[in-house]
């Protein structure tokens, strides 16, 4: 078992009513987070941002495969040829997919054990944690606030949802620049929910947007966080 790294927790500076989860992207870390709560802070909402462990990276960043990064399951590739494969159904690591999601369960379990109910949860998460997100709020009971994914994906094969989570609040978000993971799979990634019976999903698209986040883009997650998680 990979041991994850440290959870940054940013109380509410209100009455705390709600919990947003966020997780980061491969290599990335919590930290990320924090430097653009200026942009998406809520008062009521606690945030907490966990830290990936460190593990093995098949794909190769730069350094060569198999080096160390935080990451919350492995990577073979990025790019069309590569999101092509994933949307058609090809897994490269099932195990630690299913590691990350029951690590994002217990972190869910943990706050509705301190008072707070689940319709009062939500998560977000960027990249390949946006995935990971996507997945675990279609099967979670009871039903979560709602879910963002940021410049991620999702495949048919992921998603055994249940009516109720899908008719919550659900954000997408993607650069149209984006050559890591293609707007075209963003785009396919919103039509899997919606076939599946997503009621409420936004999409958003920024123009010129690479493999990142900006400042309007967290101006619309608060947006969104709001309306899910309203005082």
């Amino acid at each position: 078992m990979l041991e994850y790294g440290p959870t940054i927790v940013h109380e509410s500076r209100e009455q705390h009513t709600a919990t947003v989860i966020l997780l980061h992207g491969l290599t990335g870390s919590a930290e990320e987070w924090v430097q653009r709560l200026p942009e998406f802070e809520v008062p009521h909402i606690k945030l907490i941002a966990p830290n990936a462990p460190l593990r093995p990276i098949t794909l190769d960043l730069g350094e060569g495969s198999g080096k160390t990064y935080r990451g919350w399951y492995d990577l073979d590739g990025v790019g069309a040829a590569k999101f092509r494969e994933a949307m058609d159904g090809k897994e490269f690591d099932p195990e630690g997919l299913r590691e990350a999601e029951a690590y994002l369960r217990g972190l869910i379990d943990d706050e509705v054990a301190a008072g707070i109910p689940e319709h009062r949860i939500a998560l977000v998460g960027f990249s390949q944690a946006g995935r990971l997100v996507l997945k675990t709020f279609a099967t979670y009971e009871p039903t979560l606030a709602g879910v963002a994914g940021l410049s991620t994906w999702l495949a048919p094969q992921d998603l055994e949802a249940t009516p109720a989570a899908l008719a919550r609040p659900i954000f997408l978000a993607h650069g149209d620049a984006d050559d890591l993971v293609p707007y075209a799979t963003g785009e396919e990634t919103r039509d899997v929910l919606l076939r599946a019976g997503a009621k409420d999903l936004e999409f958003k698209t920024y123009p010129g947007l690479a493999h990142e986040r900006c400042t309007e883009e967290m101006h619309d997650l608060r947006a969104f966080l709001l309306r899910a998680l309203p005082v």
